[in-house]
């Protein structure tokens, strides 16, 4: 027993006294009486109890008859639902503490406990001793024995096992926990049960094993928060499961009761498809039955439904409703969701305001998501005083929880110059952290800059690497795969380690061009023309070079301007080659340049002009 639990003092009820009653049964209703009883017990109580708490801070502690009157009247009033009635009072003697509890339970004859401190010379000994009074006249009641409630104590001769204290008449028995469990009708010993395994769950060293055995036994009886105990157990991994069929067995058990949690996991293996045939009615009915008992992870899973689908029907108004639910009840995720359709006005109007109030509350959080977007506001200054080294401490916090797309914000940051001075260093060290937590974005970034030696590094067998790698990632769409495949050819094009393979970079460039990328049709035009690892082709050379072209790469212009200039699977035309050379030499091309100059020279398709010539020889020079 704890000798600590009450100090007799008159300010102290003893709330694990009141503990040990609510574990009599799930339905308790307790009366309390004196001025000064403890309102942590009646909290406790209150929070735990699904019967009826009455609280009497008025009648005097000493006072029993009044407790009984009041007892009695509770008794009579109590609808049939309330299975356990319990009247508690405590004095102080000049011997001791007297703590009393009666007990009467629709099934058991009442029966009445004294627990004992006895103080020799008014001093405190810590020595409890609980006798069963139930038998003495002033009390009436049956003769049945009956259990104490009042816990277990360590017999230090029994290797530390916990003995069980129960009564008969007016002595008091020590027990093992089988025998203290035989005298119990199935409620009390499921409910003992449960509040074992709960004690072994939270030991300083805690026994998963023996609390879903406890667990276990308790359910099979048909406790409803054993079931959901064993569930949370086998889900976490805590305890193993029987057999593979155990954890889904257990987990709708545990829904059917009405366990939040149990109900929130069935939806999403319906969801997900998690032991059970997808089923997306199922999955919102458990959801959502979570949902309205106010459990957040199945208000934020009942929401993704509703924004994307997969099955169901898309509801942006009620996803937000969700979310917002979901954040309300602590979700930081839901948070930073609330943040998103707050922001945008999806599911209803746009309010930055409350966008950014619930970003900062998933920062605060700690959530990834939340700690990025708010640095970013900070460093902005939007809504919010800027505060750029608080905004840049927040967003690392990001990184260190394995935030790639955090690594690529501020390396942007710091690759572009705008908040902070410019660190091209720091840029790339950002980017390959983003590249090495598999961030699509960071790893293109990373791959370009070693490509091209920014950041005070060439490395193109590492560059190489990394445009694989971001190819191969499902977090780049078909249009980025397309400029990843060109940068891979121009890699092997001009050469890894002084190896060069044209026909790597061919099949790259065809890879690209097929999918609609300009710079890989200019490129693999190239090919085409010249005749590189394939046949000479300058019908198809002009049309990649056309559409090129037509798309923005200017450079095509000269290639275009060769095939007029030469007749290369076109008419020879000096006044179109005179035309695509100007439109290339715009970017001061040298090659256009000189081609240009050796127009007006020889006055192709123009008259000559030597000055014109000169002028463009000069340009030719310059752009060189």
């Amino acid at each position: 027993m704890n000798k600590d639990i009450y100090d007799g003092t008159p300010d102290h009820f003893g709330p694990e006294l009141l503990n040990d009653i609510q574990a009599f049964s799930k339905d308790v209703a307790v009366l309390l009486f004196g001025k000064t009883a403890d309102p942590t017990a009646s909290r406790i109580l209150a929070g735990s109890a699904t019967g009826t708490l009455i609280y009497d801070a008025v009648a005097l502690s000493d006072d029993r008859e009044t407790a009984m009157r009041h007892w009695k009247k509770l008794i009579q009033e109590a609808g049939d639902e309330l299975h356990i009635y319990a009247v508690a009072w405590y004095h102080q003697t000049p011997a001791g503490l007297d703590i009393k509890v009666t007990v009467e339970s629709r099934r058991q004859p009442a029966r009445v406990f004294i627990w004992e401190e006895r103080r020799p010379n008014g001093e405190k000994s810590g020595d409890f001793e609980c006798t069963d009074i139930s038998d003495s006249p002033e009390y009436g009641g049956g003769n049945e024995p009956w259990f104490l409630l009042n816990q277990r104590e360590i017999d230090q001769n029994t290797a530390n096992k916990p003995t069980y204290l129960s009564t008969q008449g007016e002595k008091a028995l020590k027990m093992s926990e089988a025998q203290f469990l035989s005298l119990l009708d199935d409620h009390a010993k499921a409910e003992f049960l449960v509040m074992l395994g709960v004690d072994a769950v939270n030991a300083k060293t805690p026994d998963y094993k023996d609390a879903a055995s406890k667990f276990r036994w308790a359910s099979e009886l048909g406790n409803g928060r054993a079931t959901a105990w064993l569930s949370e157990l086998i889900e976490s991994g805590d305890a193993p499961a029987e057999n593979e069929d155990e954890a889904l067995r257990v987990c709708v058990k545990a829904a059917e009761f009405g366990n939040s949690a149990a109900q929130s996991r069935l939806g999403l293996r319906y969801l997900l498809g998690g032991g059970v045939p997808v089923d997306h009615a199922q999955a919102r009915r458990w959801l959502l039955s979570a949902a309205e008992q106010g459990h957040a992870n199945a208000q934020l899973n009942l929401a993704k439904t509703y924004e994307y689908g997969d099955g169901f029907e898309v509801s942006l108004a009620d996803a937000r409703r969700w979310y917002l639910s979901a954040a309300e009840n602590g979700s930081p995720q839901a948070m930073y969701d609330s943040f998103r359709f707050c922001r945008a006005g999806r599911g209803g109007e746009a309010d930055e305001v409350a966008a950014v109030g619930w970003v900062e509350k998933a920062a605060s959080a700690g959530y990834h998501a939340g700690l990025l977007e708010y640095g970013m506001i900070l460093i902005e200054g939007r809504h919010r005083p800027q505060d750029i080294p608080l905004g840049v401490e927040l967003i690392r916090r990001s990184i260190a929880l394995k935030n790639a797309r955090a690594c690529h914000v501020l390396g942007d940051v710091y690759r572009l110059g705008v908040f902070l001075p410019q660190d091209l260093a720091e840029a790339l060290s950002l980017y390959l952290k983003g590249a090495a937590l598999g961030g699509a974005t960071a790893t293109r970034q990373a791959a370009y800059m070693l490509l091209c030696g920014t950041g005070g590094k060439e490395d193109r067998k590492e560059s190489l690497r990394l445009f694989m790698q971001a190819f191969e990632s499902a977090g780049s769409t078909e249009k980025e795969k397309a400029w990843i495949a060109n940068s891979i050819g121009h890699i092997h094009d001009i050469g890894v380690d002084g190896k060069v393979d044209k026909a790597e970079a061919l099949k790259w460039f065809k890879w690209g061009a097929d999918r609609g990328d300009n710079i890989c049709s200019h490129n693999l035009a190239e090919y085409y023309y010249q005749g590189i690892e394939v046949a000479r082709d300058y019908a198809e050379a002009f049309r990649l070079f056309r559409f090129s072209s037509e798309r923005g790469i200017r450079q095509s212009n000269y290639w275009l301007g060769l095939h007029f200039f030469h007749g290369h699977g076109v008419d020879q035309d000096y006044v179109q080659a005179a035309h695509h050379f100007r439109m290339d030499a715009q970017e001061f091309t040298a090659a256009a340049c000189r081609k240009m100059s050796e127009i007006y020279e020889r006055g192709l398709g123009v008259p000559v002009d030597l000055a014109e010539a000169a002028e463009w020889r000069r340009k030719a020079e310059s752009a060189a």
